[in-house]
Parts: structure tokens; sequence; C-alpha cells
């Protein structure tokens, strides 16, 4: 009875069992056929004929390929190509020509579209070894070219060449406009080594011992990041609206009259280059508005040959070095040198960058020779055995924040100088000496032999002149010296002659605080003289006039000649209130 039950039971729950795996059931467990095969052969992917001799015509659009190097015997063009949409690859093998092969290697015929040449060598062609002058849209590719007649590489239109190679032919690499060059190098050819057309690339290339230009491009091209070495002419040569950046040119101009970037035309950039050796002219300029900028130039026996209209920055690295030309030059580090840098042109403006120019035993820093508008700011000048700089036949001249430590002489300007925020220390003679016209503004002469010195006609304001073994400031006929502090100078803090104005200046610790030696015409007004060992305030000679000033526990606070105007003078030191109306009274306190 309970087995009865049992197998009714088991055949309830199999039945259950049949009709859920019925339900789930999409198709049969085990399939009929086993996987098919997923890959596909070469030609599959891309149907290719090989070439197995020459010379050859490919009349058909399609991928053509090298079974082994092949080598021409006749006067026929090795592969002539005469379709559109052909790619030539010579699978590492190599394409000869022999004495008698005078055409090229690969050629193309008509006026096709993208064709491609690459993975290969050519050599010993009469005529060219790639000539796709033909074909718009050209590519070749990791191709050396060898020993040719004529042309290594020619490419037509929006063509490009990459990870090239060419060894000795007339030129390099030839092409139409808009093409490009990455990656290539050419030596030893009898003319240009690149020769491309206008809106040209050529980027990371190389060109060597080339007969007339490494590199040479037309019109709004660009030229970048390449080596030119050892050309005989020039390293890179410019059309107009073109940039070269980031090149290294060295010992370029081999036949003695060319130059390391050449601009034939105008609106050129070129920046950022490093000039070496040799060359007559590290960069020429022949047309107008273009800008050169901080090119460094490590060789010190060319210049530069601009014409009018160029800008020119230049970054110098090397002592010495002549600014001839209108330009911005910049130091591009702290420099040490026996000769300093020389400009011999108008409008030069020199930022020393923050760093110091020192000399070893060399006479001048800086060196002004007859020039006018000159502007050398931020930086310092130190330790040259003449002057920091020297521009003592040169006017009209700017100096800004510059620091001149332990020179002969700090600086010497001529007529119409500007000096401002600039300090002078340590200097065994005078610490700034202008002559007529000169501005000198907030500027601080320490230990030097005198502090400042001006020539007629010149104003000196808010300046600090401290412990100079002779004056602190000295200013001649018609000048004003206003606002500044003279303290602890060995002779006077402030010496003035006939004409000029002192006033609201502070002069301490001197030996005379304030003398004026000359006959009159001179006002001295509103200044404060305090223990000065000596006098505090000495006219030597009639005719000026004194007000305003106040003078504390100085060897004699007034010693004014007779013949003078003053203000009465009135001690207060005995202090309390001040009852003089007088406003122009002197005052001892």
């Amino acid at each position: 009875m309970h087995n009865g039950f049992a197998s009714r039971i088991l055949i309830v729950v199999l039945s259950f069992a049949f009709m859920v795996l019925s339900a789930y059931a999409q198709g049969p467990i085990v399939p009929t056929n086993g996987p098919g095969l997923s890959m596909k052969t070469l030609d599959q992917v891309e149907a290719r004929i090989p070439i197995s001799s020459i010379p050859t015509v490919l009349n058909q659009p399609g991928s053509y390929y090298f079974t082994g190097s092949l080598s021409m015997t006749s006067a026929a063009h090795g592969i002539q190509i005469s379709a559109d949409q052909v790619t030539v690859d010579l699978n590492g093998y190599s394409l000869f020509g022999t004495t008698n092969a005078t055409r090229s290697g690969i050629f193309v015929s008509g006026l096709r579209k993208n064709i491609v040449v690459k993975n290969g060598a050519l050599a010993g062609w009469g005529w060219d070894g790639v000539d796709i002058y033909n074909s718009d849209n050209g590519r070749v590719e990791a191709i050396q070219v060898k020993d040719v007649g004529l042309t290594a590489i020619r490419l037509g239109f929006n063509g490009q060449a990459n990870d090239c190679q060419v060894l000795g032919s007339r030129i390099g690499l030839y092409s139409f406009d808009a093409c490009s060059a990455r990656r290539c190098q050419v030596f030893n050819t009898r003319e240009n080594g690149f020769e491309l057309g206008t809106r040209a690339i050529v980027e990371d290339c190389q060109a060597f011992n080339c007969g007339t230009n490494g590199i040479y491009v037309g019109d709004e091209s660009v030229v970048k990041n390449c080596h030119v070495v050892s050309n005989r002419v020039n390293g890179i040569t410019l059309g107009n609206r073109c940039e070269a950046s980031g090149n290294h040119a060295n010992r370029n101009g081999l036949s003695g009259s060319g130059a390391h970037i050449l601009c034939r035309g105008n609106q050129n950039l070129v920046e950022r280059n490093q000039l070496n050796e040799i060359s007559d002219a590290v960069i020429r300029a022949r047309g107008s508005d273009n800008v050169i900028a901080d090119n460094v130039v490590l060789d010190t026996l060319t210049t530069y040959d601009l014409s009018a209209t160029n800008s020119i920055n230049i970054l110098i690295h090397k002592l010495p070095v002549t600014l001839s030309w209108p330009c911005s030059a910049r130091l591009a580090g702290s420099l040490t040198g026996v000769d300093g840098i020389f400009i011999d042109s108008d409008g030069v403006t020199l930022d020393l960058g923050g760093h110091t120019l020192s000399g070893r035993g060399g006479t001048y820093g800086i060196t002004l020779d007859d020039v006018n508008d000159v502007t050398i700011r931020n930086g310092v000048i130190r330790g040259w055995s003449g002057r920091g700089i020297n521009g003592d036949n040169s006017q009209d001249c700017r100096v800004e924040q510059v620091k001149f430590v332990d020179n002969g002489m700090g600086l010497m300007l001529d007529n119409g100088a500007r000096i401002s925020q600039c300090e002078f220390y340590l200097n065994h003679q005078t610490g700034l000496y202008c002559n007529q016209g000169a501005l000198v503004t907030e500027c601080a002469a320490v230990e030097n032999l005198d502090g400042i010195r001006v020539g007629m006609g010149s104003v000196v304001s808010r300046c600090v002149a401290r412990s100079n073994n002779r004056d602190g400031i000295l200013a001649l006929a018609g000048s004003e010296v206003m606002e500044c502090s003279a303290t602890d100078n060995n002779t006077n803090g402030i010496r003035v002659a006939e004409g000029c104005i002192a006033r609201n200046n502070s002069c301490a610790l001197n030996r005379v605080g304030l003398s004026v030696e000359s006959i009159g015409g001179s006002r001295i007004e509103d200044n404060n003289l305090a223990f000065n060992t000596v006098y505090g305030i000495q006219v030597y000679q009639p005719g000026n006039i004194i007000t305003r000033n106040t003078a504390r526990q100085n060897g004699s606070d007034y010693a004014i000649a007779v013949g003078n105007a003053t203000g009465i003078l009135v001690n207060v030191t005995a202090g309390g209130a001040i009852v003089t109306s007088n406003p122009w009274v002197n005052f001892s306190f």
C-alpha cells in the first residue's frame, strides 16, 4: 500500500518537471554543427598585388608590394604609377638603379590622387628617387633614398613625407604647396636639403651639409624643432609670414656669406631658436615687420643683420655681446666676463631679468657708445673695475631698478638721463654720475665715494644717501633736490650750486647737513638738519634765500654768509609754545 502511493507521487513529480522543462526550452541542447572560422586572410582584408620585376606600370588602383629587392638596367622608370588610389609597399626591400637607369625609381604620370609609397630604400637613379609630384594628397613614409641624380623625394599638393632619409642628391625633398615633412633627415645634397612651397610644415627634421640652404620654405610656412647643421649658405630660409621656432642651427654659412636663419620677406616670427658658431649673420632679415624673439645666441663672433622696422628680442647667454640695432634684449641668467655688453644703436632696451652681470677684472659692464634712448632695467651690475654702466657720451637714457655694487663707478650717463629706483652700494668712486637735465627718483646711494652727483638743471627727489665717504648728494646749477634723506656722509649730506632749490630734505649726522657753495640764486627751504658735526646749513656766498628750515644739535645750526636773505632765526631749544607768526622763520630747536 505504501509502495503504490509512493509510485503515484513519483509519477506526478516527474510529469511536473517535464512540463517546466518543455516550457523554457528554446532549441536543441547540442548544436547540429561546430563553430565556423572567424579569421580572414590578408588578401581578404586588403587584396595585395605582388611586384616581382621592373620596369612595371601600375595602371589600376590597389595595394602593391615587393617580393624582393629589384634592380633596373634600362633607361626607364622603375615603377610608373598611372592610376589613383595606389599604395606601393617596398616591404623592406630596395629598388636599385644602375648606370643605365637614367630615369626615376618611382614616378607618377598624369594627374593622380592618393598615392602612397612606403617602407624601403631606393638608390642610384639618374633622375629622382620617389617622384609623386603629380599626385595630390600623396604620402611617402619610411623611405631611404641614396645617391640619385636630381631630387630624392618630390611631393605634390598636400603631400606628406614622414620618417624618410636622404643620403646624397641634388635636392633632398622638394614639394608643391601645403606639404609637410616630419622626422625626416637629409644629408649631403648639392643644393637645398628641403625645398618646400607655400604653407609647408617642416617639423623634427634634420638638414646636414647641404650645398645651399638646409631648409627653404615658401610663404606662410612653419619650421619647428629642426636641426640644421653645416649647410653651406643658410640654415633656414623663410618667405613671408612664416614661423621658425625651437630650431637648433650650428656651423651654417660655411661659404662665408650665410645666416643661420634668413627672412627673405616680411612678417615672419623667429623665436626660441638656438644659434651657434660660424655664419656671418646669426639672423638676417631683409624684409620688414619681422619679429625676432628669445633666440639663444652662443656664437659671439657673429651678429644680426636687420633692415629697418624689424622687431627683435634677444636672449643673452654669453659675454661679450654687441647690440647694434634697435632691439629688446634680456639676460637668460647671471653672466660673468672680462668684457660685458656693448650697445651702439639707439632704441635698445636691455632687461637684466633679475640676474647679475659680473665683471671678472673687466672695465665696463655695459658700454653705451654715442647712442640715445636706451633703457636698462631690473638686475644687478657688480664688480666692474671701471664703470657698471659707461655712457658719458649717450643721452636721454633710462636706468630702472638696477643695483650697482662694488664697481669703480656705478654709472655715468650724459644729458637727459632718467634714473629711478636704483641702488648704489660700495662703489669706489661716485655711485651715480649724470650730466645736465637728469631726473633721479627713489634711488639709494650707500658707502660710495660720492653718492649721487648730477649736472645742471637736474632733479633729485625722494632719494637716500647714506655713509658715503664724501658728499651724499651733489647737484650743480639750476637743479632741484627735494624730499631726500642724507645721513652719516663724511663731508656734506647735500651740496648744491647756484640757482638751485633744496626743499623738504632731511640731513643728519653728516659733517655739514646742507651746503650752498656758489654765488646766488638758490632757495633753501623747509629742510630739517640734525646732529651734523659742523653745520646744519652752510651758505658760502651771498644772493640766496633761506627760509622755514629747522635745525637741532648741529655743531652750529646756521652758518650763512652776509648778503643772503633769511627768515628770522628763532631758537626754541627751551621748548614751549612757538609764538612767532613770521612765515619765513628758521628754527633752532
